[in-house]
């Protein structure tokens, strides 16, 4: 019978493991030296290896920097379709009569849009065959994501329209860092992207908004600004700041009138300090009644990490892995 055994350095002391919140106390340090030198080698054997482990964990922890990215409007709504509606929609004189036919135009219509605003939704319904009320709610998500599904959607095991649906529950759960993979393969990631993107290492903070002066005073070196353009949306003058704390990086509301939304939760200056934010955490401006509004991907990882995911971005292999890799963030 095999017996499992748990040793506490800090106290000295042995235990016998026998499941989940069970375990029985079997003898101290300070004990007899009879029971010492039998336990002598099980002691050396369990206590290194939690040290070890402990001083990795701690130097990767020590190194994480916090990038954050501004991802502007239009890489989320897409291209402009407002030509192509004239054209997509049956005007009334022409519109068929019987039911299979109208809605069979309604259908092409959709597509044509969907089309129109992201190139390839079309051939991607017609490949995977995928019935047309599953691409009507597909798409009403932002182009970032639809583009990422179109390029990276590839069922291994489960039929296309319950592997796309099962795909899509993964994608939207927080924190998102495909957004990582998807923003670097669309060309959004780029550090030359002309001070979009902000490198934030202890004590530097930054603060967002419409302001190109701090209008609270002067300030530290340590506080860069990232000034939005009007066509932003709702952004008041310093909207809201990422800072560090501790060895985390937190962002506040600065009493906007809007409020702020982080991995999908909508907060105000009320709330204080929101966080620690993760790899792939997601901050925008407003709430849900602004359609695409400004997003902000936080990527938080050593410097290595974040400069190798502009050089060879990965994407996952099947909707499985997606949804695996969601539920483990």
């Amino acid at each position: 019978e095999k017996k499992l055994f748990m040793w506490n350095p800090r106290s000295q002391s042995m235990y016998h493991w026998k499941g989940r919140g069970s375990m029985d106390f079997m003898w101290q340090a300070n004990q007899s030296s009879q029971q010492q030198q039998g336990q002598a080698q099980p002691q050396a054997a369990v206590a290194e290896a939690p040290k070890s482990s402990g001083d990795s964990e701690q130097a990767d922890h020590e190194e994480k920097i916090l990038w954050m990215t501004y991802v502007r409007c239009g890489v989320r709504r897409g291209h402009d379709a407002a030509g192509d509606d004239e054209e997509s929609v049956p005007s009334s004189a022409t519109e068929p009569k019987y039911k299979k036919a109208r809605m069979a135009a309604d259908n092409a219509s959709l597509l044509a849009k969907c089309d129109a605003r992201v190139p390839g939704f079309k051939d991607f319904a017609k490949r995977w065959a995928i019935d047309v009320n599953i691409m009507r709610h597909f798409a009403k998500h932002d182009c970032m994501l639809i583009r990422h599904v179109i390029d990276s959607f590839k069922p291994t095991k489960a039929k296309a329209k319950n592997a796309l649906q099962k795909y899509l529950q993964g994608l939207t759960k927080f924190p998102q860092k495909w957004r990582i993979v998807a923003a670097c393969k669309q060309a959004v990631l780029l550090e030359e992207a002309e001070g979009e993107t902000r490198e934030l290492v202890p004590p530097r903070s930054v603060v967002v908004g419409s302001a190109e002066e701090d209008l609270r005073g002067p300030s530290d070196e340590s506080v860069t600004r990232l000034v939005l353009p009007p066509d932003a949306g709702y952004v008041s003058p310093e909207h809201f700041r990422i800072f560090p704390l501790g060895d985390d990086f937190y962002v506040q509301d600065l009493g906007s009138d809007y409020g702020i939304t982080v991995d999908g939760l909508r907060f105000r200056s009320t709330d204080g300090p929101i966080g620690p934010l993760k790899d792939g955490s997601i901050v925008s401006i407003g709430g849900g009644s602004q359609h695409a509004p400004p997003m902000f991907l936080c990527e938080f990882n050593t410097p290595e990490q974040l400069r190798e995911r502009r050089v060879e971005p990965t994407t996952p292999s099947s909707p499985e892995e997606a949804t695996t890799n969601a539920d483990a963030a």
